[in-house]
């Protein structure tokens, strides 16, 4: 089986098969190798390569796990290829392939950079180097991938954590996502408190802009409101056939399968994120955790982002009001304080024209005006009995906005108002008496939300007493003082929030640094004493089996325990009643063996009577397994204790593991349950273990609410103490509570 020009991966190609590029003399010999290894039960996909220019073309078109060369081929050598592969960095192991092997050639190839050098007729151990070269490949693949997920996903945070633009930040975090879970298209839809509508916001490069400008129907927006009322995510296999998509909607995005995950931040819904497939696609559980954990920290730089502005304009109104408070407790005279409440206002409320006008019988006369067009000229006095919408104000003492004036048949057109298309009137009260009007004018229709009208009706009362009321100075200040407070509270808060999540991500990146660093050790070794055995006499190959033996234990051991830390983090677990004695008991037979064969007398104490615990069995399980193994590892001679009570004073369970082993020193103790952590005597006395079994006993008692303590005295022993909850007593009398089985 050999690639098409264009070097497509085939969708036929299963991931258990072995991808191959075969180096050979002729591609029918390439052909018979691979029947070879197909014949041996090596499911292989390969393509040969008969040049330097194959090498190259199938290099750059291709990922593949190993590289099969024979030694002398017709155009160039395995030496050649090695050389090539070396200078041009390509991370793909190659196998020589030989008829008649020599030392002398066997040591240049392996000096050259080779991973095995195998003959041609030895094709059982052709088929163990090449499984065993292609389960590393696929390794250093995944990990690469883990990687390069971990990548974007700090690119993420640093987006969302440094842009203080909205827009800007979704429109650079959509690309980001789309590498990510590796989608056709990004779109995210936010709600707008103000204007309580849902509002497209951003989407990936090349949609940015048709998206922005769409209009989201009743039908669209139920997919948006739908996932923030269940607060989970959505998918939708097919949008053809889903009552949450319209055929509007479908179109826009091109997409046949949708992901939407809700973007919220605590209580606060901002709205949803639309990920979106070209064809059929079904997110598996992992590309959707890895969505919703970018989707999270996009969420709270929104939520961050809306108090920033939310503070900035608090700000702005505090410092425009001490402006103006100061000003009103200045010898101004009335009209230039008022003209001056105008221009502050402006900072705060924009508006093409403004003026306010005081009641005097029925009559309003203008005081204050301020206009950014020439063409718009200022009214000196309105008559209440001529103009519906001034009456209104002035009978329902509220404010009232006029949204078009093109269609309101409220509005009296004339030559000077002409340019006006939306109008805001803010009564202006003193003690509950009317006494003017605050007039707000916009050349665009709709222009005046909610929170404009807020605004301005602060200011109205600000003109109104700046008028009517000499205290205005003393009442602002103290507004002023509680917005500031207000401000720097929220500041506080969001420092503090910063700084939790730096130190999650340092602790992200220190996690993904000690695990690498643990990794290195048994594979370095692994590799080292392969290549030992390969010129070994035979009389050394056992040693070396058994060393490359517990190697390979240590590693299958490392990685057990931090897939065991991976699941407690991700995993969601239901916990039922269990009988802790029975869990505790079948633990410690099943050390009864290794206690034996160590010299130690392994005992087992439960108490009486004992209530069943709240938990999950597995999990408690390995919490008594790591306790009881570390007791026996440490313990050069003596007893195991292990026994159960009921302890009164927490009215909890707990579990005690005691040894007569060598002890703790005090200095260590702080770090005993941080991950990968050692003492100094474990690496003196070569007892086994990686530094993750405690850790994973704390993770998983704080997952069940518990408590671990620690008592030791070096060369005397150690006890550790495990206290659970109780099966509640609400579920402890339904019938057939308790069970052993998860």
């Amino acid at each position: 089986m050999t690639f098409p020009t264009t070097y497509a991966r085939s969708e036929k190609s299963a991931p258990s098969q072995v991808r191959a590029l075969i180096l050979a003399e002729s591609e029918q010999n390439a052909q018979f190798i691979a029947l070879d290894l197909q014949r041996m039960g090596c499911e292989i996909f390969y393509h040969y390569a008969g040049s330097t220019s194959d090498l190259v073309a199938a290099l750059a078109a291709e990922t593949w796990d190993v590289i099969l060369a024979t030694h002398t081929p017709a155009c160039f050598s395995a030496l050649a290829a090695l050389n090539f592969i070396q200078e041009n960095r390509y991370d793909v192991p190659l196998i020589v392939i030989s008829e008649g092997l020599t030392e002398k050639r066997a040591l240049a190839v392996m000096q050259a950079g080779a991973h095995d050098y195998v003959d041609r007729g030895d094709l059982v151990r052709l088929v163990v180097a090449v499984r065993r070269e292609a389960t590393v490949a696929n390794m250093r693949r995944e990990w690469q991938q883990r990687q390069e997920h971990l990548e974007l996903l700090n690119q993420i945070t640093f987006v969302a954590a440094s842009i203080l633009d909205e827009e800007k930040m979704l429109y650079i975090t959509t690309n980001l996502l789309r590498k990510l879970i590796q989608a056709d298209g990004i779109f995210f839809t936010l709600w707008d408190e103000e204007c309580k509508q849902f509002i497209p916001v951003a989407a990936h490069e090349g949609m940015h802009h048709p998206y922005r400008s769409a209009h989201i129907d009743h039908q669209d927006a139920t997919l948006v409101s739908t996932v923030l009322q269940t607060r989970r995510s959505l998918l939708i296999s097919d949008t053809r056939n889903s009552p949450y998509v319209s055929k509007q909607l479908q179109q826009l995005l091109g997409a046949r399968s949708l992901l939407v995950l809700p973007l919220i931040a605590g209580e606060q819904k901002l709205g949803a994120a639309i990920v979106a497939f070209a064809h059929s696609h079904l997110c598996r559980p992992e590309e959707v955790a890895r969505a919703e954990q970018a989707i999270g920290q996009i969420a709270l730089a929104v939520a961050r982002m809306r108090l920033l502005e939310t503070e900035r304009r608090q700000r702005e109104l505090a410092e425009t009001l001490r402006e103006v408070a100061s000003a009103l407790a200045s010898t101004l005279e009335p009209e230039q304080v008022l003209t001056l409440i105008l221009q502050q206002l402006r900072r705060v409320v924009t508006y093409d024209s403004a003026s306010i006008f005081l009641l005097n019988g029925e009559v309003l006369e203008s005081v204050a005006y301020r206009s950014l067009h020439e063409k718009v000229r200022r009214a000196m006095t309105l008559s209440v009995n001529e103009l519906v919408h001034v009456r209104q104000i002035l009978q329902l003492r509220q404010p009232i906005s006029i949204v078009d004036t093109a269609v309101d048949s409220r509005w009296r057109p004339a030559a000077e108002t002409e340019l006006i298309r939306c109008w805001l009137g803010v009564p202006m009260l003193v003690q509950d008496r009317l006494i003017g009007i605050l007039n707000l004018n916009h050349t665009v229709p709709n222009f005046y939300t909610p929170a404009d009208v807020q605004v301005a009706t602060t200011f109205a009362g600000q003109a109104a007493i700046a008028i009517e009321n000499a205290h205005l100075y003393a009442q602002q200040q103290n507004y002023a003082a509680e917005l500031e407070q207000r401000v720097q509270a929220r500041t506080q808060a969001l420092a503090r929030a910063n700084a939790r999540l730096q130190e999650l991500d340092w602790l992200k990146s220190k996690f993904v640094a000690d695990v690498t660093h643990e990794l290195r050790t048994p594979v370095t070794n692994l590799k080292l004493y392969l290549d030992l055995m390969e010129h070994a006499p035979a009389q050394k190959q056992p040693h070396y089996l058994q060393v490359l033996q517990r190697q390979a234990d240590r590693l299958a051991v490392l990685i057990t325990d931090i897939l065991s830390l991976s699941r407690l983090e991700q995993q969601k677990v239901t916990f039922a009643p269990l009988d802790f004695n029975r869990l505790v008991n079948e633990v410690v037979q099943q050390h009864m063996a290794n206690a034996s064969t160590a010299g130690l007398e392994l005992r087992c104490h439960t108490a009486a009577n004992l209530p069943p615990v709240w938990g999950h069995e597995t999990q408690l399980a390995q919490v008594v397994t790591n306790l009881v193994s570390n007791a026996i590892n440490y313990t050069p001679k003596g007893v195991v204790q292990v026994s159960t009570a009921w302890d009164d004073a927490l009215g909890m369970v707990q579990l005690t593991v005691r040894d007569t082993g060598m002890g703790i020193p005090e200095a260590e103790r702080p770090f005993l349950f941080d991950r990968f952590y050692r003492g100094e005597q474990t690496g003196q006395l070569s007892i086994p273990g990686t530094g993750l079994g405690l850790a994973i006993v704390q993770e998983i008692v704080a997952l069940h609410q518990g408590k671990i303590g620690l008592e030791s005295r070096v060369g005397v022993g150690s006890t550790f103490r495990v206290w659970l909850p109780a099966v509640p007593d609400t579920v402890a009398q339904e019938p057939g509570a308790i069970n052993g089985s998860e």
